[in-house]
């Protein structure tokens, strides 16, 4: 993965997690904090695949692991938008419908 192959997909992300907006472009208290989590998650990977007591990763797979903490719950907005709840048992496979969504 490259540098702007990331920065796009950060875009596609956050410009899908909007499309969740109300009508004056505010999202629900549990979908900001959804985008909050996904933004500290993909900022925890991309500290862990660099430091030393980590992986210590570099170049491609560092952003690799920065995209994982990116996607790893996208689908939660949907989830959250159809049943009112993240818990899977309640609604869908996040895994799955997420997996479907990045597709």
């Amino acid at each position: 993965m490259e540098k702007q192959q990331l920065d796009k997909l950060s875009d596609w992300f956050e410009h899908y997690a909007m499309s969740f907006a109300d009508e004056s472009g505010r999202l629900s208290k549990a979908a900001e904090c959804k985008l909050v989590h996904t933004r500290e998650v993909r900022n925890a990977a991309a500290r862990i695949a660099k430091s030393p007591q980590g992986a210590k990763l570099s170049g491609s797979l560092a952003l690799l692991a920065e995209c994982g903490g990116l996607l790893h719950d996208v689908a939660r907005f949907e989830q959250y938008k159809q049943f009112k709840t993240f818990q899977d048992a309640k609604s869908f496979d996040h895994g799955d419908a997420g997996a479907r969504i990045i597709k």
